[in-house]
């Protein structure tokens, strides 16, 4: 049996989505998913997450507007395709070209999607071509770094020390994804440096392994906020109900998280099941495997 789903969605906490709801409902949705203040540029919304899970094939998605599911048409676009494949019908109530649980519906939405993707394709063309006559002229785009020569040594000093990127940002004032930025690419041009040997810092890196699984007593399922000291990405909420999801957070914590971390987001059976999949650094695996060798038993060879 086929549902009928909503989804609702506004950028600032303090808006509100009774208007949303309503016309939803109004329009048959038995069930409405409603993100508060979360940015229309990032896909991994937690309530958009948990729509996506409980739609099923046949099920029909409801939204007053495209523009709820995504701030770009890049987005979009990518959105709409996957719940093609899913087999997800999509109904929007105020673009009367967007219903495809009709014949003439799905006609005119694929000649709109097919003109959306055209426009995001020319716009990618463009923007490469332009890029490319910029790099030939010696040009290079983009906002110069906050991160001054001084401020990069002192990252490096403090990196070498063990600190996070979080810390290290929250003492140079500057996004840690900056201080991310910087580093990284101070690591490839000294790796691109000949006749030099290069030690990355995960190589030298402090990590925690817990004494025993049985110390991971994590959550098995739903939406988890990664905190700030494990990750400090644009967007730190993950859905242990989805292999990415799973993957996100378990690579964060077992990198960058101390083991109160470790057993308060890390789960004993979750993590023996996923061990092969994770991608970690050399020194992670190897440390956790030699504590657990169960843990190498599943890992291909």
């Amino acid at each position: 049996m086929s549902n009928m789903v909503g989804y609702a969605r506004v950028s600032k906490n303090e808006q509100n989505t009774a208007a949303q709801q309503a016309e939803l409902r109004a329009a048959g949705a038995e069930r409405v998913f409603v993100d508060h203040g979360e940015s229309s540029r990032i896909m991994d919304r937690p309530q958009w997450l948990a729509c996506l899970d409980y739609l099923r094939d046949g099920d029909t998605l409801v939204v007053r507007r495209l523009d709820r599911l995504g701030g770009s048409e890049r987005i979009i676009i990518e959105t709409l395709n996957d719940l093609e494949r899913r087999g997800v019908n999509i109904k929007s109530l105020t673009e009367p070209m967007i219903d495809t649980t009709t014949p003439m519906g799905r006609a005119l939405f694929g000649i709109v999607a097919v003109f959306a993707q055209l426009r995001v394709d020319t716009i990618r063309e463009n923007t490469m071509r332009g890029l490319q006559f910029a790099r030939s002229e010696g040009r290079v785009g983009g906002r110069p770094s906050v991160i001054s020569p001084e401020r990069l040594a002192e990252a490096r000093r403090m990196r070498a020390e063990g600190r996070s990127i979080a810390h290290i940002a929250g003492v140079l004032g500057v996004g840690a994804s900056s201080v991310s930025r910087a580093l990284m690419k101070l690591d490839q041009n000294e790796a691109a440096r000949p006749g030099e040997r290069r030690v990355f810092f995960r190589d030298t890196k402090p990590y925690e392994v817990p004494e025993s699984l049985d110390k991971l007593h994590g959550p098995t399922g739903g939406v988890l906020e990664l905190p700030h000291s494990v990750y400090w990405g644009p967007d730190r909420s993950v859905s242990l109900d989805t292999p990415n999801g799973i993957r996100k957070a378990y690579q964060a914590v077992l990198r960058e998280g101390t083991a109160d971390d470790q057993a308060f987001i890390l789960n004993r059976d979750v993590l023996q099941r996923e061990w092969a999949e994770l991608a970690l650094p050399d020194r992670v695996r190897v440390m956790w495997e030699s504590r657990f060798p169960q843990l190498a038993v599943s890992v291909p060879a």
